[in-house]
């Protein structure tokens, strides 16, 4: 009833059908442009347009980019390539469903500036070899392999290789105690037996590496390390620092800076710069020594000047270095590490028993004695008597009997006789 009544109400309204008129004009007026017009609208098929999107949400992201259906980058598959590399690149486009064809992830490539050699042809540098130090030369922009020229001690060169030395049997041998690469921890002295040291155990007389030792004989120097730990060294014409490897052993000297007269490469090598004094100052593990200068380069091996106490200054290979002092025939070691004469102690006295005397028995003389002498008890022989009224002592004579003992009194002799005198008193008798 009311939406009836509404509708009358329009259609009966001032201006209904001049407002009715104008939308057909307009209608009409749309499709006739759309036919004329080159201009299409999404909704119209046409071979060179993209084809609709199913899904207007849908887009795809390519390292912080947002792209539409359809749309396409240049990706890479490196950042960066080594010089004289060429990048690689694909196309990448997004697809219908929101995702990027293609695999590549990097949006630029850039090729690197060339190597730069670590040396130069000709440069000189020290290096490790087993048991020993040696010198390599730069080849065509890259070092070469390493030629021993100075051994450890307790080795000789021998067909361009470090070999343990022989020594004198039943002798002593020169030693030392490496660490991880070969550098020498300690150095000392070993029995020698038949010849082959091989086997023997070394007695260190003198800890080369900066590492802790006992202030007592047998000298002990630091060998094993705890995980993590760390300790500075000298070796190869500069300084660095060691870290403790696996199985608490000392990894080898990385080198971060270089002594005097050694420039540190990209490889962290210290190579010989050029010189022109015949000889330089430097510091071995022996203390103070001298460096030549060969060729214009200094030489890598530092010659100790003096040697510490129990070792000599010898040479080896054409350069001075320090050996232990090895003990003479008849000297012996002591605990200290110095050789030494022993002292042979005095034979123990021999001691004499002192012999027994036999006495020789006394013979009495044959017949009694005279009438004043009375024969003693001690020495058998007749003694004149001695009448004491005043008798000392005791065993006095209680009579003037006649009757005679046999312990007669004599003068420190302890023996007594009583005798009838015609003295009233009877007193002791004595020599």
């Amino acid at each position: 009833m009311n939406f009836s009544k509404k509708l009358v109400e329009i259609l009966t309204s001032p201006g209904f059908y001049s407002r009715y008129f104008m939308f057909l004009l307009i209608i009409g007026a749309t499709f006739t442009f759309q036919n004329c017009s080159k201009v299409r609208f999404a909704s119209t098929p046409s071979g060179d347009a993209p084809p609709p999107n199913p899904n207007p949400l849908s887009v795809c992201t390519f390292q912080g980019q947002t792209l539409q259906i359809g749309d396409h980058v240049t990706a890479y598959q490196y950042p960066t390539v080594p010089a004289g590399q060429s990048c690689t690149s694909e196309e990448r486009t997004c697809g219908s469903d929101g995702t990027m064809s293609g695999s590549f992830t990097e949006t630029a490539c850039t090729p690197q500036n060339p190597a730069v050699p670590p040396c130069t042809s000709g440069e000189t540098a020290q290096c490790v070899s087993t048991q020993g130090r040696g010198v390599k030369t730069c080849t065509n922009g890259g070092w070469g392999a390493c030629s021993p020229i100075l051994c450890n001690v307790g080795y000789v060169l021998s067909g361009g290789t470090c070999v343990l030395q022989t020594c004198a049997a039943n002798g002593e041998n020169p030693c030392s105690k490496t660490i991880t690469d070969y550098a020498m921890n300690s150095a000392g002295v070993g029995p020698c037996t038949s010849g082959n040291p091989g086997t023997n155990t070394c007695q260190s007389l003198i800890c080369l590496d900066p590492s802790t030792s006992t202030s007592t004989q047998p000298l002990i120097c630091e060998a094993v390390c705890n995980p993590g730990q760390t300790k500075t060294c000298n070796d190869l014409n500069g300084q660095g620092s060691r870290t403790c490897a696996a199985g608490n052993q000392w990894g080898p000297c990385v080198i971060t800076a270089c002594e005097n007269g050694f420039t540190l490469d990209s490889t962290g090598t210290c190579k010989a710069n050029t010189c022109t004094a015949p000889l330089a100052g430097c510091a071995t593990a022996w203390g103070t020594g001298t460096r030549r200068c060969t060729n214009s380069k200094y030489e890598v091996i530092c010659e100790p000047d003096v040697c510490p106490s129990r070792f000599s200054r010898v040479q080896k290979n054409g350069y001075f270095t320090c050996e232990p002092t090895l003990c003479k025939v008849g000297e012996m070691r002591n605990a200290n590490g110095r050789c030494v004469t022993p002292v042979t102690p005095p034979p123990n006295p021999t001691i004499t028993p002192t012999p027994t005397i036999t006495p020789t028995p006394i013979t009495p003389p044959p017949g009694n004695c005279p009438a004043n002498q009375r024969r003693s008890s001690v020495d058998n022989q007749c003694h004149v008597l001695q009448i004491s009224v005043n008798a000392v002592g005791g065993n006095d004579c209680s009579s003037s009997s006649a009757q005679v003992s046999q312990n007669i009194r004599w003068a420190g002799a302890n023996a007594m006789a009583c005798v009838a005198y015609t003295l009233t008193a009877v007193g002791r008798v004595g020599e």
